[in-house]
């Protein structure tokens, strides 16, 4: 989401919005990484 000003006329803000497609399987991969690092961080102690 980009702002994008304002409207000429009443002043109303402006924003695009652009869709993009995204990998389902990618769900959750960041948590599950900080999850995985964090358990091997307590083993090594």
């Amino acid at each position: 989401m980009l702002k994008a000003g304002f409207r000429y006329g009443d002043m109303a803000p402006m924003a695009i919005i652009e869709l993009v497609d995204r990998d389902p399987s990618a769900k959750g991969a960041a948590d599950l990484a900080r999850v995985e690092a964090e358990t091997t961080e307590g083993d090594e102690g």
